[in-house]
């Protein structure tokens, strides 16, 4: 697979929207990196409530798999209906971890909560910090936004409460905040915004927010805010002063409109890994070669090394073109979470991300099951990091 190396000279693509603007010292909330140190993972579990009713339990086997790859380097955090399913969790995750007896791993947390369904990297909180005006400590705001089930696709009126449930209950505070360095942390909010926006949708490294326009400026989200009330949005809460817009590679059978996470993620602070596809004669290929170009213009102007993935092989479900993409891994602390799909380029990717990133461990996590529901490994997952520092 490609790996690209940015040119000496910036250059611009006109496909690819890219905008620099200064961020008042003020307003910098800075939205922490996935790649930066974490403490836990929020995950949901489903049960029949949830839309994985009637495969519930492909998708216990599926989620106990990610959950016990998760706790190899980080807590995981797994919300349930009710304290009856606990028991069903901690054995069925204990014998999913027999794969990974070599290694030590770090104790499950639980909460009660209902919720609709599993998706948590677009209703769980997003995470920044600033500085406080103690010296060497930061104010912590989890970032509570409107998640409408991608634009009104799916019910998510249980969803769109966790977080302000989780923060009432003391949650937070238990499995969260109080693992923190106290002597570092001036203070806890979490704040609602008015403004519909997912997980999914953003990636940054502390100064580039990397998204695509098909989501955040799609009608069903926020109809009254432009491209410019956007990105006003995202440098105030984000501190982010530059930005990629991607408007290519949207993948089949994708609800979220072409989420950023399953196509172009960082990794590091000048490392982009996305989604390449290879066979000229699949249907994608055109959109993710314009999609490439538009990295490609961005690498150069903001000196990034991108690292292309190999395409999955198609997966169908009763003739329907399942959203397979590697893209949608989990970073988490020095582990990569990789999403497979029973194909011979699993393999590919593996050794794709183990000689690009040597000092990451590449774990793979089965996934069939996880795109049957339009989603997949990322989708499920959202992370609580340590206090952050920019780079």
């Amino acid at each position: 697979m490609t790996v690209y190396t940015p040119k000496s000279s910036a250059t611009d693509a006109a496909a690819t929207q890219l905008s620099s603007l200064e961020v008042p010292q003020k307003e910098r909330w800075k939205l922490v990196p996935e790649y930066a140190p974490q403490v836990a993972v929020l995950v949901a579990w489903p049960h029949d409530g949830t839309d994985w009713a009637e495969d519930l339990e492909p998708a216990l086997v599926n989620f106990a798999d990610m959950i016990a790859a998760i706790s190899l380097a980080a807590t995981p955090w797994v919300l349930i209906p009710n304290e009856e399913t606990k028991a069903d969790v901690l054995e069925r995750v204990a014998k999913a971890a027999e794969k990974y007896h070599q290694r030590e791993q770090f104790a499950l947390e639980f909460s009660v909560c209902d919720y609709n369904d599993t998706w948590t990297r677009d209703y769980g909180p997003l995470t920044v910090f600033k500085a406080s005006e103690q010296i060497g400590q930061k104010h912590l705001r989890l970032q509570n936004f409107i998640f409408n089930g991608w634009g009104g696709k799916f019910d998510a009126t249980l969803d769109n409460q966790v977080n302000q449930k989780l923060w009432d209950s003391g949650e937070f505070e238990r499995v969260y905040t109080s693992k923190l360095d106290q002597s570092q942390l001036f203070s806890v909010q979490l704040q609602d915004h008015p403004v519909i926006l997912e997980g999914g949708s953003l990636e940054t490294n502390g100064h580039v927010m990397m998204t695509t326009s098909a989501c955040l400026l799609n009608e069903n989200r926020n109809p009254d805010l432009d491209q410019e009330a956007i990105e006003k949005i995202l440098r105030k809460q984000f501190g982010t002063p530059e930005s990629i817009w991607l408007t290519q590679g949207h993948l089949e059978g994708d609800d979220t409109d072409a989420h950023v996470d399953t196509l172009a993620r960082f990794v590091a602070k000048s490392t982009v890994v996305f989604q390449g596809c290879q066979d000229e004669a699949d249907s994608h290929f055109t959109g993710i070669q314009a999609m490439k170009k538009e990295l490609e213009a961005a690498a150069d102007k903001f000196d990034l090394k991108l690292i292309e993935l190999p395409w999955p092989k198609a997966v169908y479900d009763d003739g329907r073109r399942l959203p397979a993409t590697y893209a949608n891994f989990l970073v988490v602390n020095n582990h990569i979470l990789l999403p497979t799909y029973n194909c011979d380029a699993d393999q590919v990717a593996i050794k794709v991300l183990e000689e690009s990133l040597p000092d990451m461990i590449i774990v793979p996590v089965p996934c069939s099951t996880l795109i049957t529901n339009n989603g997949s490994l990322h989708c499920s997952t959202m992370q609580l990091p340590h206090i952050w520092t920019p780079l």
